[in-house]
């Protein structure tokens, strides 16, 4: 069994799930991210936010809905994955309490009604798609359908999509596109760590578990900012190795050689 302690941390804080509960690390690219989706928001708007896996995405979606105030709000979180319309459209509708039976065209006369009721209402829809790469482009063009009130003059809720690149690319390039393209409000596309933000980021989770006296030198972080590349899942994986070999070779630096064996571990050229 791994002893923690010689490093006197009482968890591993970069393994999965360890840090929930817990103040999470605002990077710039949660920041950009929080600020995109809530100025479309402001505006009932359209905001589309892509990273690419392991940035953080998911966690800064889940951020924004725990921020939101449900007494101003109505809230849809979906991920359907590779899913028919329909099946979109009855996700939605168990989402919103609708009766999720009936076909294409009953289905979204109930969620636009439903749609248009919360915003003469005061309590406009927040609709969140989260894996939204995952949605062919017929079905993507089909979610212009619910954005259209008064002859396409009136915006009654506020639709996020969350994915990969490929998914403004998609939208971008996709001329049965390009009317949902023309909705966007918002855009914001995640660009990893910097390596002063790697730097916080491990301080970060170290300092949680009891480890802020954890020493890592130069060389060695400089080896973790080049493998990385900005990704935070990477770095979790690579410092999870270094807590190991540190550990075992009983070093108290986590030094160049220790981190260098971690990046080798994970098959990463650093």
């Amino acid at each position: 069994m791994l002893d923690l302690g010689f490093y006197g941390l009482s968890l591993n804080p970069f393994e999965k799930n360890s840090m929930l509960g817990r103040m999470s690390f605002g990077s710039r690219d949660h920041k950009k991210a929080l600020d995109a989706m809530e100025a479309a928001v402001k505006r009932n708007g359209f905001a589309l936010v892509t990273a690419k896996s392991g940035l953080g995405k998911s966690h800064v979606v889940d951020r924004f809905i725990q921020s939101i105030d449900l007494s101003a709000h109505v809230v849809s979180y979906i991920s359907p994955g590779r899913t028919t319309l329909i099946e979109l459209y009855r996700q939605l509708s168990i989402e919103f309490k609708l009766e999720p039976f009936g076909n294409k065209q009953k289905l979204i006369n109930s969620i636009r009604r439903f749609l248009y009721s919360t915003y003469t209402r005061g309590k406009p829809a927040i609709v969140i798609i989260d894996e939204a790469q995952d949605l062919k482009p017929d079905i993507l063009s089909e979610l212009r359908i619910l954005m259209s009130y008064d002859h396409d003059t009136l915006d009654v809720f506020t639709l996020i999509l969350a994915g990969e690149p490929k998914l403004a690319s998609t939208i971008q390039n996709n001329e049965l596109l390009d009317s949902l393209r023309q909705r966007i409000t918002n855009h914001y596309q995640f660009i990893g760590l910097s390596d002063e933000e790697i730097s916080s980021y491990v301080s970060h989770k170290l300092e949680f578990a009891g480890g802020s006296n954890i020493i890592i030198d130069d060389k060695a972080m400089k080896t973790l900012c080049e493998a990385s590349r900005g990704v935070s899942r990477t770095i979790d994986h690579i410092m999870c190795d270094a807590l190991i070999w540190g550990i075992q070779m009983q070093r108290p630096t986590i030094d160049s050689e220790v981190m260098q064996r971690a990046v080798d571990s994970q098959s990463l050229l650093a």
